[in-house]
């Protein structure tokens, strides 16, 4: 897993007029918190921080240097403006790199070329929820689908996880199906778009 490194500063400045001008100025309040450690409201860059996420992905343990100290942390919650979509607000917690966290990971169906022309893709999970150490926190799990039939499925339990991952969802919770391409007259349709079920 990737280990990062950002800087940020303290903040003074509280409140929503607060907020508004330290991004008016191309930052991005947030706040720092966990257990046995004393909180901190701080702002990052908000092109350093975007480029972190983009390139690292949500689930990155950032090592954050604050006022010259450096800690791990892993962020918590992301809000982004309703119309533009950039980040607002960030809620980061302090990590211990020996104590298990749970976290929320995207899954990337592979495979999704072989099948698209046989049947509809009906992803029904787009996250699964693990616990393990920051350390061993992925990206993303890729679920391959290239050997799906037509009206199987699969779930939660036919998928491999390392070792070192717990799965918290529902073994028998489906991931995604693979539904005919035919009409309810029996008529065949031809596959547009992957559907959405969530």
């Amino acid at each position: 897993m990737a280990n990062v490194h950002i800087n940020c500063n303290l903040r003074n400045e509280i409140g929503s007029k607060a907020c508004h001008r330290i991004r008016s100025r191309g930052q991005v309040p947030g706040v720092i918190y966990g257990h046995h450690f004393s909180g901190y409201s701080v702002q990052f860059d908000a092109l350093e921080l975007n480029k972190v996420i983009k390139e690292y992905g949500e689930n990155a343990l950032i090592n954050v240097e604050v006022e010259g100290n450096t800690f791990p942390v892993m962020i918590k919650e992301i809000q982004r403006d309703p119309i533009k979509g950039n980040i607002i607000h960030i809620d980061l917690q302090k990590i211990y790199e020996t104590e298990k966290i749970h976290v929320t990971v995207p899954i990337v169906l592979k495979g999704k070329e072989y099948v698209k022309n046989i049947g509809v893709i009906q992803q029904q999970l787009k996250n699964i929820e693990i616990e393990c150490l920051p350390t061993q926190v992925p990206k993303n799990i890729t679920v391959d689908i290239s050997n799906l039939l037509t009206g199987r499925s699969l779930r939660v339990s036919d998928v491999e996880f390392g070792e070192e991952i717990s799965v918290l969802n529902d073994k028998n919770e489906v991931i995604v199906s693979l539904a005919s391409m035919k009409n309810e007259d029996g008529e065949e349709v031809e596959n547009e778009d992957e559907v959405d079920l969530i």
